[in-house]
Formats: C-alpha cells, structure tokens, sequence
C-alpha cells in the first residue's frame, strides 16, 4: 500500500495506528485535534499505476490499483484530513457492510483541497510536484461537480489553486485526457468533456434515487443454469439450478453497466429500480416476501474480457470496477448475488459512515 495523507488542522499531525482495534484509532484522533471522530466519508476509484507510484510499490507501470479517498471528519464537524491509499488490485479488495436504517451517503459535493503546510517564505510556499496527487485531486473535483461538463480549464489558475507546479498540472490533465474526462486542443485548450459518476454503496439502486430518470436498463438475457459452487454457499442454498439475469444500463444515453443477478431459481424476478414506478425496498419485498435488511458489498479492479468491453464500448483490458453485492432479507436469508461492471474512469463508488 502506498498511503499519502494531508492533515487540515494547521500544527496538528495525528500518529499513524497499525493496530487492528478501533478504540486506538479513536483514541489517537481525540488526542490530536481535540475532538472525537464524527464521518468518515470514503471513495473508491480503480486507475492504473504511473511511473512513480509503481516504482514506489515494486510494480509495472500501468498496474491496475483499487484507490481510497478518504476524508475524516470531527464530531464538531470540521474536516480534519484527507488521505489517499493505493493498493495493489490483484491482492486485494474493499468491502463494506450497510444495515437498512442507518443510511449511507455519497460525499457531500464539496472537495477538499489540500495545501502545503510548510508556512510561506518571501517565495511563498514551496510547490508539490506529483502528478499522481493532482490526477487524484482533479478527479475528486469531477466527481464532487466543481468542475462541470465544459468548463474550461486554465493550467495556471489550476496550479495556484491547487498549490502546485504547472508541470504537474498538466501532467495530471493529460492522464484525465487518456481516460476521456477532458479534451485537450492546442488552439482551445483544455475542456471538461465528461463528469465522474459518485454511486453509493449504501442504498439499493447504487445511484441518487433523484437520478433515476438518468438510467435506463436493457435487458441481455435471462437463463436458469446449474448452481456453482461458490454461489451455493453464498446464497446457502442446495439447490441444483438459478436463475441470472444480465442487464446493460445506460447512463444519459451511455452504457454504463454490465450487471448480472444470481437469485434461486423460481423466485418472481425483481424489476430494476430505473424501469418501475415503485422503488428498491418495494421491489425487493415483493419479489422476496421480506424486506432488505442488510447489504453486503465488495469492490475489485479487473480488466474487460472482450464481450464486456463491447457492452461497455470500451476496448478490450481497459480497466473496470467490479461491484459484487449481496442483499440479505430481515430474516438473515441471502436472497441475491450480483456483479455490477463499470469503466473504470467515469466512476467512483462513495459512502459515509457514522462514527
């Protein structure tokens, strides 16, 4: 892991807790800035690794990372830090387990900038020169709205604001540029082509239920075939056969999703959300008999195998997220599996948790 963090308390450097026990954690982060941990606000992004942050980890560039954003909050409501954590994604993966009843949010849409903390000279405060920070940070602010579909963008005042050197600047836009969120023409400039899509995992529909109206779904096929094994015990049944249904959702007219749903075999097919009046909890309960209680959730990074790029419009290896899910009923009964594959450069997967 290479875990880079910005604290946003001036004088204020809370000590890294390698131990597995929250209590310490919470403990340190009292002590530091004289507040208990109020949020954590957190999201996941999937990029490939760069010159530096590969030669940091011992890996190749273009490696394929899971990376977390994550913002702490104070329980007087003051941001405290911001970190980013790059992991190897093939050794690992994030989860997340969500109760109905205790709701999970995106990150409110608001970014935070960090700043250098070394006070200023008569030159002002000295540059930070990586690349692979600001590529994070412009991406945040995609993801946040603060910069919308065709604003354009102005290396100079990018680099003032983010307090770095222009070189960087313009690196990190011409590694936006690669994964098709800016359109860069010498005469022109630089333009905010597309924004980045911020899904909760905390929620059913995995997007703003307000921006339903966004999605469609189409249907790909529906089969019943025999139980494999690790679906077997993670939806405990015995069962011989399931039902899969595969789904391609557009997003404003995009492909947007490749989702499969594993579910047992006879049970009434749950309507997707974006093609029903009624919404996901209703959904569910008819379908099921019970209402959703909890959800249990995994996020991988993966290359597209041929068909799913084509689904995706995305050329084949191009790097995806992998969302796997599992929805389970009041009665602790696991009643669907799904996969949900996404491009990896148009999306990021948020919640907020309550400390």
């Amino acid at each position: 892991m290479l875990y880079t963090r910005f604290s946003l308390s001036d004088g204020a450097e809370r000590r890294l807790v390698l131990s597995s026990s929250d209590t310490h954690f919470d403990e340190e982060f009292t002590q530091t800035y004289g507040s208990p941990l109020g949020a954590v606000d957190c999201w996941v992004e999937a990029v490939e690794a760069d010159g530096k942050v590969a030669a940091r980890l011992r890996v190749p560039a273009g490696t394929a990372l899971l990376v977390k954003s994550r913002v702490l909050w104070s329980a007087d409501g003051v941001p405290r830090e911001y970190s980013v954590s790059h992991y190897l994604a093939a050794r690992t993966v994030l989860s997340t387990r969500t109760r109905r009843g205790r709701t999970t949010r995106p990150v409110p849409a608001r970014v935070v900038v960090p700043r250098p903390r070394t006070e200023a000279g008569p030159a002002g405060p000295p540059l930070r020169h990586s690349a692979t920070s600001v590529h994070g940070e412009l991406r945040a602010a995609l993801r946040s709205g603060l910069l919308p579909v065709g604003t354009r963008l102005d290396e100079q005042e990018l680099a003032t604001r983010f307090g770095v050197s222009r070189n960087s600047i313009r690196r990190g836009l011409a590694r936006l540029a690669e994964e098709g969120l800016v359109r860069r023409n010498r005469r022109t400039g630089t333009t905010i082509e597309r924004t980045i899509a911020d899904l909760t995992l905390g929620n059913g529909t995995g997007w703003d239920p307000a921006e339903t109206g966004r999605y469609r779904a189409e249907r790909l096929s529906v089969a019943t075939v025999p139980t494999p094994p690790f679906l077997a015990r993670i939806l405990r049944t015995d069962e011989p056969t399931i039902t899969v249904d595969e789904y391609r959702v557009y997003r404003d007219g995009r492909p947007f999703i490749v989702y499969l749903r594993y579910s047992r075999a006879g049970v009434p097919t749950r309507p997707l959300s974006c093609d029903s009046p009624a919404d996901f909890d209703e959904l569910f309960a008819q379908a099921h008999g019970s209402e959703v209680n909890r959800i249990e959730t995994t996020v991988h990074a993966v290359r597209a195998h041929e068909r799913t790029g084509r689904l995706l419009d995305v050329p084949p290896s191009t790097l995806l997220l992998l969302k796997e899910r599992l929805l389970i009923d009041r009665c602790g009964t696991p009643c669907e599996f799904s996969h949900s594959y996404y491009a990896a450069a148009g999306v990021a997967l948020s919640t907020r948790s309550s400390a």
